[in-house]
């Protein structure tokens, strides 16, 4: 959801000073209305869902039958496609730990639904997806026209359950632009 989706995000901000200064000069830049020429905003989203992704897992019936080395899988078996671990492949992904947001720009990625799974995107889509990323973008066009984001203590890891959500508390600092 969307409260994971904006404490991550935070967390990759504060910790990259450099994209958080980008985010903040596009947002100062663009007209609000205009979410489409909000690519550095969309790639910092989409950077931090890859990740980061509230749904680690992501839960498949097959339609058809399938061979995975050798392997027959039937027609109508549940599978676990497991998006976080996909997320961190180099052979996807150069230098896949590290938050990146220009890769999205760089490999016209940004409208590109099936690169990254943050959120069900196969037959029945996650439909709030998009109000997400709006939401997200208003907030943070807020947040970030009044404070900087710091963030000074050690590495945030996921607890995978249903959803993933942090393992240990986020305390952020916000320092006045002002």
């Amino acid at each position: 959801g969307i409260s994971h989706t904006v404490a991550f995000l935070m967390y990759n901000l504060a910790r990259n000073p450099k994209s958080q200064r980008k985010f903040y000069e596009e947002l100062k830049s663009i007209d609000i209305h205009d979410f489409s020429k909000m690519k550095y905003a969309r790639a910092c989203i989409r950077e931090s869902l890859r990740l980061n992704p509230p749904m680690p897992f992501l839960n498949r019936v097959l339609s058809k039958d399938i061979s995975v080395r050798n392997y027959l899988i039937p027609k109508g078996t549940h599978i676990l496609a497991a998006t976080h671990m996909c997320n961190l492949r180099e052979e996807y992904f150069e230098n896949a730990n590290e938050f990146r947001p220009e890769r999205w720009i760089e490999d016209d990625l940004l409208d590109t639904d099936n690169v990254v799974l943050p959120f069900d995107n196969g037959i029945m889509p996650c439909l709030p997806y998009r109000s997400v990323e709006t939401q997200v973008i208003v907030l943070f066009l807020k947040l970030l026209n009044q404070f900087q984001i710091e963030y000074h203590y050690g590495e945030i890891r996921n607890k995978y359950r249903v959803t993933a959500e942090p393992k240990n508390s986020l305390k952020f600092r916000f320092v006045d632009r002002n």
